[in-house]
């Protein structure tokens, strides 16, 4: 007979092994999940295969874990018994609602939160739909909506729903993958944009716009194509080099599409961007000219697909271009022809200028030759003869002594008067032919100029000589001379001047000849357009490379300040070469 605690063990045994099944039961069951989880994120079947090394179930699992909180895809896992979320994992609570129990008779309606509004009819379709499905085996769907995320705003997801069947066949559990798409599909929607609007302008484009393969076959041609060629792209795909260049120009094409292939294909990228020009032909036979532009065609891994290009109607441009060449070639003759006009223009200027400035040196030096001669004739002359009288006048004085004082006066008187015209004779030999052979002449004759013009017109004239005011350039010398002379002249004349100066300087390489007279000025003095004393005076300055300045002075007066600079080395004119007589 069994006893009573016999009796009492076998009933808590059975519930200590019932307790010990649904344990099992409860952990197989997590299992499940855990694996269907790790199967929509990763695509692997459940198992142990594809771990490193063994691990320890709990070891397992807490890897598991680890894995799904870590990952980018969202997860989750929603009970379709009971309307809740029973796991999402850290991704997952970016975008799923706060986790909460749904009433029963509304289990999806937790599903659609935060769900795009114009998307959730189309979610909850597909999720209807699998849990519809009844069979043994887990059902897949793939879905790509909107879903709002913890910021408030609406992100694409793609997202891969498992359904798991339970005891009865029907849904139990709905397991979610998703995965952020919102960039993507901006980058594809970027892409489709660009490729519109690269298709849109090919299409609108003007040139032919064409992509050939390897063994150059059309594979792409813009609608340009039919306005340019008369052939439509469907009937352009189907013609080849041969049917669309003129023969002349046939060969060169052929040569540059294949040798560009050969060569490319060889040393890829060393060609870059290849333009030719050749002549093609139209479907009604006419001809054109035509640029073709094209380089090579490669696909993402840099493999040679053929060559892309354009080809442009440059008819006309080639019509203007000749123009232009027989133009330039029209523009250079003529240059040619009035250059040499201008060349002979410019040789008779010249000449010209030569002949009018041998007229201007010897209207200039001319008058310089027959002073000298006029002043040589006064001086060898009438000087010589007044030097003759004044001797007789001595000669009759003495034979006079002792007789008649009264005439022995007045022969004296006429000797003097002789002495006085002697020196104005000498005076004015030597301003018709100054003596200016050495440095110093000039210097000299200026001073025996400002002499006489005292004793002439009875007036104060002085000269100042400074510092480097030596000329050995006769020439020079002489213009200096005459400028100063006719500045006096025109001092005395015009100006009605009491005191004159004269200055002569040398500073800088330059030699400074100065006339300061007290006069009434230049604005006062009476107009003379007739007159060439100015004149002469500026071309004298010309011709020496110097300057000529007529300037009021201070307190009245004019200043005439002539510079020119030092000329050494230069020999005496035929007409003016003399010595100075002892």
């Amino acid at each position: 007979m069994t006893s009573r605690n016999e009796t009492e063990t076998a009933p808590s045994r059975l519930v200590t092994v019932h307790d010990e099944i649904e344990t099992a039961r409860a952990e197989l069951e997590e299992a499940r999940e855990y694996a269907a989880l790790v199967t929509a994120a990763t695509g692997l079947e459940p198992g142990r295969s594809f771990l490193l090394e063994p691990l320890e179930p709990g070891e397992e699992t807490n890897l598991f874990q680890e894995m799904l909180d870590h990952t980018d895809i969202l997860l989750y896992r929603f009970d379709l018994r009971s309307g809740c979320y029973s796991y999402c994992n850290r991704r997952g609570l970016e975008y799923l609602p706060v986790l909460r129990c749904a009433d029963k008779k509304k289990e999806l309606d937790i599903m659609e939160e935060n769900i795009y509004p114009g998307d959730a009819a189309r979610v909850l379709s597909a999720i209807l739909g699998g849990v519809q499905r009844t069979g043994s085996a887990p059902y897949r769907d793939e879905i790509e909506y909107r879903r709002r995320g913890s910021d408030g705003k609406y992100r694409w997801v793609y997202e891969m729903l498992t359904f798991l069947p339970g005891e009865n066949g029907t849904a139990a559990a709905l397991i979610g993958a998703a995965l952020d798409m919102t960039e993507e599909r901006a980058a594809q929607a970027q892409l489709r944009d660009d490729e519109r609007k690269h298709r849109l302008l090919t299409e609108v484009c003007a040139d032919v716009i064409w992509i050939v393969g390897n063994d150059e076959q059309l594979i792409y041609v813009n609608g340009a194509v039919e306005s340019m060629f008369g052939y439509t792209p469907e009937e352009f795909r189907h013609l080849s080099i041969v049917d669309l260049a003129v023969p002349a120009s046939l060969a060169e094409n052929e040569y540059s599409l294949s040798k560009y292939i050969e060569m490319e294909a060889a040393s890829p990228g060393t060609i870059g961007t290849k333009k030719v020009e050749s002549e093609f032909r139209r479907r009604d036979g006419t001809r054109f000219w035509g640029e073709l532009i094209f380089s090579a065609y490669r696909d993402d891994q840099g493999h040679l697909l053929g060559l892309c290009g354009s080809l442009r109607d440059i008819t006309e441009r080639r019509k203007v271009e000749q123009e232009l060449k027989q133009a330039h070639r029209e523009l250079e003759q003529r240059v040619r022809e009035r250059t040499a006009e201008l060349e002979a223009i410019n040789a008779q200027l010249h000449a010209e200028v030569a002949r009018r400035r041998r007229i201007e040196r010897f209207m200039l030096h001319f008058p310089e030759k027959e002073r000298a001669a006029i002043g040589k004739e006064l001086n060898d002359g009438l000087c010589q003869e007044l030097v003759g009288i004044r001797f007789l006048c001595d000669a009759v004085r003495e034979n006079l002594l002792g007789q008649d004082d009264m005439v022995i006066e007045e022969v004296s008187g006429i000797r003097d008067l002789l002495n006085d015209a002697v020196k104005q004779a000498k005076a004015m030999a030597r301003g018709l032919d100054p003596i200016l052979i050495d440095p110093q002449g000039l210097a000299s004759s200026l001073e025996t100029l400002a002499e006489t013009t005292s004793t002439l017109f009875n007036i104060s004239c002085r000269f100042a000589g400074g510092p480097g005011g030596e000329v050995e350039d006769p020439d020079l010398a002489l213009n200096f001379y005459r400028i100063a002379q006719e500045a006096i002249h025109n001092a005395i004349r015009h100006g009605d001047a009491r005191n004159i100066e004269l200055s002569l300087t040398g500073t800088g390489g330059e030699i400074c000849l100065t006339v300061t007279d007290d006069g009434c000025g230049i604005a006062a003095r009476p107009a003379n357009p007739g007159g060439l004393g100015t004149k002469i005076m500026e071309y004298r300055m010309r011709a020496m490379s110097g300057t000529l300045q007529f300037r009021e002075r201070d307190g009245g007066g004019t200043i005439v300040a002539c510079a020119a600079p030092v000329r050494k080395g230069r020999r005496l004119r035929a007409g003016y070469r003399r010595e100075k007589p002892a």
